[in-house]
């Protein structure tokens, strides 16, 4: 039998927020295959930066463990803020990730564009490609609001392998 130690926010009782202590809770796990720790806690920064070459948006984003440290490719893919088997595996690449039979980089690493801070990003390349098939296809492209649908429908396609709001419940 093994014994799992938590450290959780004890909770206020003027529901302000907790005064900053912590409560020790143990528990009793008979079976190692089912016992799973609570997960890990990452800095995550997302970014929309205008691609200039390819005239489109691009998310950038970068994720980092407690310590601060960059985590890994294979550990980001494996993140929350991926849905589940929506990215291919790295395959032992550290510095990017391609689409199987495929020399086209999905996921890269580089400088973010205005900060100058290493980070990963999204290839801009197909962007237009599978946005203007979706408006297309929807009869949205003489929208008068263009500009406003197109994000939309960007996010959209985004947000099928990124899931923005992963761990802000």
């Amino acid at each position: 039998m093994n014994i799992l130690t938590l450290l959780l926010p004890r909770p206020s009782s003027g529901g302000e927020g907790n005064d900053g202590d912590e409560v020790e809770e143990s528990y009793a796990i008979d079976d190692e295959a089912t016992a799973s720790l609570p997960p890990e806690h990452f800095t995550c920064q997302q970014y929309v930066v205008y691609s200039p070459t390819f005239q489109v948006p691009t998310f950038y984003f970068t994720l980092h463990d407690p310590s601060g440290s960059p985590l890994p490719l294979d550990a980001i893919v494996e993140s929350a803020l991926f849905r589940r088997h929506s990215l291919p595996s790295p395959n032992g690449n550290a510095f990017a990730l391609t689409l199987p039979d495929t020399s086209l980089a999905l996921l890269s690493q580089g400088d973010h564009p205005t900060l100058g801070t290493p980070s990963w990003y999204f290839h801009p390349c197909r962007t237009s490609e599978a946005v203007s098939e979706i408006l297309t296809e929807s009869n949205d492209a003489e929208n008068s609001n263009e500009l406003l649908r197109w994000m939309e429908v960007w996010f959209m396609v985004l947000s099928n392998v990124v899931d923005f709001f992963a761990g802000s419940q």
